[in-house]
C-alpha cells in the first residue's frame, strides 16, 4: 500500500505534422490496392493523416498536415482546414436528403427561380443527386460573402426556372389584338361582320384587361402549365455537375498559418466527418479527394512547407511536445534543395521520410542505415532528410513484426523507407508513431531477469486486493511499495556491468525492505531514499511529470508509479479489467475528478515499463491472473492521478572497476542483444516435451509459462531462453497494433 500521494496530473504530449506530396505526379495510377480497385497515390494522403493520428488518445495531442502541390498557386496548403472549409457542417450531415433538397429549393425559389420545382420533381431529385453534392450545394448557397448563389441560378440552371418578367406589351396583348380583329372581319364580311368584330373586340379586349389586372404571382400561376414536362435525369445531371465545378471554384484553398495546428480530435472529425466510424472507407476518401483534386497536382514547394512546419514546432505552446515530421513523396522539389534540418533537430523533431516509386522493391519494411548509390535521386534526397537514430532508441517491437529489417551499421539507423503499394504505407505510419511514441524498459533487462519475479511474489495474505480478485476495499495492509521499491532497484543494479559485490536476488531486497517499514504500507519515496544509497543508487521524486518519466524509459530505466483511490473507484478499477484484462483504462472508465471532497482513499505502487500511442503500460504485483498476465494500461497518467519516482546510477555511483567493466564490456553487451533482436524472426527452440523444434516467433504464452506450437504442451518461459522470453514480452507490447 503506497500513502501520500496528491493528484495534479499531467498528460504525454505529441505535436504531429505530415507533408504530403499532392503535386502532379502523384495523379499517377496505382498497379493495385488491397481491396482491389486500385488508384492515384493522391489517395493515399488521408489514409497517411488517418493512420498518423488513429491511436493518439491524449487531448493535448495536436497535428497539423501540410499539401505540397497546390494548382493555383505555388505555396503550401492547409490540407485539413482547406477539407474543412469545404465541407457542409455536421448538422447538415444528420438530415435527410428530402430535408436537405427542401431547403436547397426554397433557397433557389426566392433567389431567382420561382419554377425549379416545376422544372425538376422531387422524386426525380431523390433518384438522381448524391446526398454530398446536395449538401455541398446546400452548404454553398447559405455561405455568406459569396455570389454561388447568383452564378448557380444564372448559370447552372436552365432559363425555364428563372422569372420572366412582365412588360407593356403583355398586358396590352389582348385589346390590341381585338381591334385589329375587328378591322380585318369587318372589311371582310360588310355590316354583318363589323358587329360580329366589335362583339370579338370587346371580348377579347376584357381578357386583355384582366391579364393586365392580374399579379405577377397568379401570371405565374396560369403560365405554370406550359412547363410542365418532366425534365429527364441527363438535364439535372448537367446542372448539378455544372453546380459542383462552380462550388469547387468558389472555394479557395487555405494557406498555412499558425490555425494549421489542431487537436487529433478535431482532425479525425475532419477527416471521418464525424461520423464515428473507426475506419476510413473508400467511399469517404472519394469525397475527399473530390474535395481537393480542383485544387491540386501542381508543383513540390517542399522546401517551403518545412519552413513552415518548422514555425509551427517552434511555437512556445508545443516546447514540451514530443515532436514528428513525416513526409510523403515521390520525387525532388521544386524550389531548392536546403531543407531546415539543423532547425527542426534542435527542436527535437524526428523526421520520417516516405518515398513513393515505381520501382520493384526487394524488401520494403526496411529501415537503412547506409545510402544505395543506385537509388532514384528523389529517394538519396529523402534518405538525407531524414533523422538518425541510435540502436537504444529503435522501438524493440519492431523486431517481432513480420517482415521488417532493420539496418543498424555504427549502431545507428535511418527513419527513412521506400514504398511502391499503399499498403506498406500504413506499416510505414506505424512505424513513425512508435518511434515517438513507443519505448519500453525492460525488454532489455530480460537476459538477466525474469519477469515472472516481479509479477507473482506478491503474498496474496500481504495484499488483500490480491486475495480478493483485486476486489475494491479500504487498504489498512499491504506491500506492494516494497514490491515496486525492490522491481526498480534489481533493474537499475542488473543495468551495471560487473557490478562489485554482485547482484541482490529480488525477494531478498524485498524482504529487507518489508522488515524496516513493514506490512501495514509505507511511503515508496521515503523508503527509496532510505535503500537506494545502500545499494549505489539514487532516486528523484518525478511527481506528476509524465514526460520526465517517460524520458526515464526511453532510456530503458523502469519507474516506480504511486496512485490512490476510492472504494467505488477501486470497484471500477477492478471490475474493468475483469472484463477487460488487455483494455485501457480512460477516464470514460474511472474518472477521479468526480470523487467527493474528503473521502477516504486507499493508495497503490506500481512499475511504469514502457508507453506507445495508446498509454502507459505498469507491472503490477498481484500474479499473473491480474489483467495482461499482470500487466495493465491507461489511456494517460492523469487517468490515476498517477506521481512517479525515479530510480537510477550514474558514474560518480560506480566503482573504478565497474567503469573499467562498462568501457569494456558495454557496447560488446549492447551488440550482443541488437544481434538477438535482429535474429528473433528466425530463432527456433525446440521443445522440451515433443522435442520438435520451431521458430520462437511460433511460440505463445506470457512470461510465466509457454505453449508449443507442435504438441500444445506447455511449460516454464524461463525453461525456454532468453530468445523465447524476449519474443512473448515483445509481442505482448505489439497487441495494440492487433487490436
Amino acid at each position: 500500500m503506497e500513502l501520500q500521494i496528491n493528484h495534479n496530473k499531467e498528460s504525454m504530449s505529441v505535436l504531429t505534422g505530415i507533408i504530403v506530396d499532392v503535386s502532379g505526379s502523384m495523379k499517377r495510377s496505382i498497379s493495385g490496392k488491397a481491396n482491389g480497385k486500385g488508384g492515384s497515390w493522391a489517395r493515399s494522403i488521408f489514409n497517411v493523416v488517418d493512420k498518423l493520428i488513429k491511436h493518439d488518445v491524449s487531448s493535448s495531442n495536436n497535428v497539423f498536415a501540410i499539401g505540397v502541390g497546390a494548382r493555383k498557386q505555388e505555396t503550401p496548403l492547409d490540407l485539413l482546414n482547406t477539407v474543412k472549409k469545404a465541407s457542409p457542417p455536421y448538422k447538415e450531415s444528420i438530415r435527410s436528403k428530402r430535408d436537405l433538397l427542401e431547403e436547397t429549393l426554397t433557397i433557389l425559389e426566392n433567389s431567382g427561380a420561382p419554377r425549379v420545382r416545376t422544372w425538376a420533381k422531387m422524386h426525380v431529385l431523390l433518384d438522381c443527386v448524391k446526398y454530398s453534392e446536395v449538401a455541398m450545394v446546400l452548404h454553398m448557397l447559405k455561405s455568406e460573402g459569396s455570389d454561388f448563389k447568383r452564378r448557380f441560378v444564372f448559370e447552372c440552371l436552365p432559363e425555364e426556372c428563372r422569372e420572366v418578367k412582365v412588360t407593356p406589351a403583355n398586358t396590352t396583348f389582348g385589346s390590341g389584338f381585338g381591334i385589329a380583329a375587328g378591322y380585318f372581319l369587318g372589311a371582310a364580311t360588310g355590316p354583318v361582320g363589323l358587329l360580329a368584330a366589335s362583339l370579338i373586340g370587346a371580348a377579347v379586349g376584357a381578357a386583355g384587361k384582366h391579364v393586365k389586372e392580374k399579379t405577377k404571382e397568379n401570371y405565374f400561376e396560369d403560365q405554370n402549365a406550359n412547363y410542365q414536362h418532366q425534365k429527364t435525369e441527363r438535364e439535372i445531371r448537367e446542372a448539378i455537375d455544372k453546380g459542383m465545378e462552380l462550388a469547387k471554384d468558389a472555394l479557395d484553398i487555405l494557406n498555412v498559418s499558425v490555425m494549421s495546428v489542431i487537436p487529433v480530435q478535431e482532425a479525425w472529425d475532419i477527416l471521418h466527418d464525424c461520423k464515428g466510424e473507426e475506419e476510413l472507407t473508400d467511399k469517404r476518401v472519394d469525397e475527399l479527394m473530390e474535395t481537393v483534386e480542383p485544387h491540386i497536382y501542381g508543383r513540390t514547394p517542399l522546401m517551403q512547407a518545412m519552413m513552415q512546419s518548422t514555425e509551427l514546432f517552434a511555437m512556445s505552446r508545443f516546447q514540451r511536445h514530443d515532436k514528428l515530421l513525416f513526409i510523403l513523396s515521390d520525387g525532388l522539389p521544386t524550389d531548392g534543395y536546403n531543407p531546415p534540418l539543423r532547425e527542426l533537430s534542435e527542436l527535437g523533431v524526428k523526421i520520417v521520410c516516405c518515398y513513393i516509386t515505381d520501382r520493384n522493391i526487394f524488401d520494403p519494411r526496411r529501415l537503412y542505415s547506409i545510402e544505395n548509390v543506385e537509388w532514384d535521386d528523389g529517394a538519396k534526397f529523402m534518405f538525407r532528410m531524414s533523422s538518425t537514430i541510435t540502436t537504444q532508441n529503435i522501438p524493440r517491437t519492431i523486431f517481432v513484426k513480420r517482415g521488417w529489417t532493420v539496418d543498424i551499421t555504427n549502431n545507428e539507423t535511418r527513419l527513412f523507407c521506400q514504398v511502391n503499394h499503399p499498403d506498406t504505407i500504413d506499416d510505414v505510419c506505424d512505424l513513425a508513431r512508435n518511434v515517438v511514441c513507443s519505448q519500453d524498459a525492460l525488454a532489455d533487462a530480460l537476459a538477466s531477469v525474469t519477469l515472472d519475479v516481479y509479477v507473482n511474489k506478491c503474498n496474496p495474505k500481504e495484499d488483500p486486493r490480491a486475495l480478493t480478485g483485486f476486489a475494491a476495499q479500504r487498504q489498512e495492509d499491504g506491500t506492494c511499495y516494497a514490491n515496486a521499491s525492490a522491481a526498480v532497484m534489481h533493474l537499475s543494479m542488473h543495468r551495471i556491468v560487473g557490478r562489485e559485490g554482485g547482484y541482490p536476488e529480488f525477494i531478498d531486497l524485498r524482504d529487507k525492505i518489508i522488515t524496516g517499514y513493514g506490512k501495514d504500507g509505507a511511503n515508496t519515496l521515503q523508503v527509496l531514499q532510505a535503500f537506494c544509497p545502500k545499494c549505489r543508487l539514487q532516486c528523484k521524486n518525478l511527481g506528476n511529470d509524465v514526460l520526465a518519466a517517460m524520458k526515464a524509459i526511453t532510456e530503458k530505466r523502469p519507474v516506480v508509479a504511486r496512485f490512490r483511490l476510492t472504494e467505488p473507484e477501486w470497484e471500477l478499477f477492478s471490475a474493468f479489467y475483469r472484463a477487460n484484462p488487455r483494455g485501457i483504462l480512460s477516464r470514460s472508465d474511472l474518472d477521479i475528478r468526480q470523487r467527493w471532497h474528503g473521502a477516504e482513499l486507499g493508495g497503490h505502487a506500481v512499475v511504469l515499463t514502457s508507453y506507445n500511442s495508446d498509454g502507459l503500460r505498469l507491472m503490477n504485483s498481484w500474479g499473473s491472473e491480474f489483467a495482461d498476465d499482470g500487466f495493465f494500461r491507461v489511456s494517460s497518467a492523469d487517468v490515476l492521478g498517477l506521481e512517479f519516482i525515479d530510480v537510477f546510477w550514474t558514474l560518480d555511483n560506480l566503482w573504478q572497476s565497474e567503469r573499467d567493466a562498462f568501457a569494456r564490456y558495454g557496447a560488446k553487451k549492447a551488440d550482443e542483444f541488437m544481434g538477438k533482436l535482429r535474429g528473433l524472426q528466425q530463432a527456433a527452440f525446440r521443445c522440451p516435451s515433443c522435442y520438435n523444434e520451431a521458430k520462437v516467433t511460433q511460440y505463445s504464452g506470457n512470461h510465466s509459462r509457454v505453449q508449443c506450437p507442435c504438441c500444445r504442451r506447455s511449460f516454464q518461459t524461463k525453461d525456454g531462453g532468453e530468445d523465447l522470453a524476449l519474443n512473448l514480452y515483445l509481442t505482448s507490447l505489439s497487441y495494440h497494433d492487433k487490436k
